[in-house]
């Protein structure tokens, strides 16, 4: 799907495990996966268009997650645990990852990921982890293509791990990145040489033990390809 303003290729997003959803550096929704609708309890995307937290369903954490939003914007990402209350009125907990993306030298969007960790967690207030935890899992100051094995891919092996560790085959991933099958063969080949793995289940276990999971190559959201 293309932002009618932004102007961004986030086709991507359904591709993500768990919810993933987009805002711009208002804190106003811009985007977001299927799985994230269903948690608003909007059947259409124009439904959460331009909307802040506090318009959403969880709007009593609205300032938790505007704090994140901040530090990712000031830093380039953030990390954490939080509380989400969907539309049904269901508790769910969730692992945060928020990215802050440069469309260009005027526009800066939030990318969140979140993954599912529990649901229908009781609690005797609207936030489910003490503030102690919250600030334990929130890193502020980590980046995580600043101080990992992944520095020594190039942006097209990105991409084609990217899809490889979600199980995507050759093929697929081939068609996803307009390349031939052979092409994206070879690259896998020079990722596993890169990161010393002798196969590609190797390869895998690799990749999610060391937090690849939770990257989204920069290519796909900037405009500068």
């Amino acid at each position: 799907m293309k932002h009618k303003n932004l102007q961004i290729d986030f086709s991507f997003i359904e591709n993500f495990p768990g919810f993933m959803c987009c805002k711009n550096s208002q804190y106003e929704y811009i985007t977001g996966s299927e799985n994230f609708l269903k948690i608003s309890g909007h059947n259409q995307l124009e439904n959460v268009i331009y909307k802040r937290d506090q318009d959403m369903p969880w709007c009593n954490n609205a300032d938790l997650y505007q704090e994140t939003d901040q530090i990712a914007l000031e830093v380039g990402f953030s990390k954490m645990i939080y509380p989400v209350r969907s539309h049904s009125n269901k508790k769910y907990l969730f692992k945060s990852y928020k990215y802050c993306a440069e469309i260009d030298s005027t526009e800066q969007v939030i990318i969140s990921t979140g993954q599912l960790l529990s649901v229908d967690v009781t609690s005797n207030n609207n936030c489910i982890i003490s503030k102690d935890d919250l600030n334990y899992f929130n890193n502020k100051n980590e980046r995580f293509m600043t101080k990992n094995p992944f520095m020594k891919l190039t942006r097209k092996e990105t991409e084609v791990l990217y899809f490889f560790i979600r199980g995507y085959i050759s093929k697929h991933i081939a068609i996803k990145l307009n390349r031939s099958r052979r092409t994206i063969e070879t690259h896998i080949q020079n990722i596993k040489t890169k990161l010393d793995c002798n196969s590609k289940s190797n390869l895998i276990d690799f990749a999610h033990q060391n937090g690849f999971i939770d990257y989204i190559p920069n290519s796909f959201y900037s405009t500068n390809k």
